[in-house]
């Protein structure tokens, strides 16, 4: 992917995006994610995984938007004042099931 196409990401980024920026395979991320390893959490819709392309970015070290990309995407850069919702996973339990 090239930096310029960042600018051109949608808010949640695909399994196939994730897997080419963090340059491993799709297989490789849904493995990291099954057992928490992953950089990111993912955003469970239904049977969709979906990761935030601004954390996402962060985790790879892009904190700003290649010059001029910022004001393609009426944005200001990717580090201060971006308001990020923190997603978290709902504890696991020890396997014992509550009714």
């Amino acid at each position: 992917m090239i930096l310029q196409d960042v600018a051109q990401l949608p808010p949640t980024m695909t399994v196939d995006q994730v897997a080419e920026l963090w340059g491993c395979s799709t297989w490789a991320v849904y493995a990291m994610e099954r057992h928490g390893k992953t950089p990111v959490r993912a955003l469970r819709l239904g049977r969709k995984m979906r990761w935030p392309t601004l954390l996402v970015l962060r985790s790879i070290g892009i904190e700003h938007l290649p010059d001029g990309a910022a004001d393609q995407r009426d944005e200001a850069p990717l580090t201060g004042g971006a308001s990020v919702i923190n997603f978290t996973r709902p504890r696991q339990s020890d396997g014992v099931r509550s009714r």
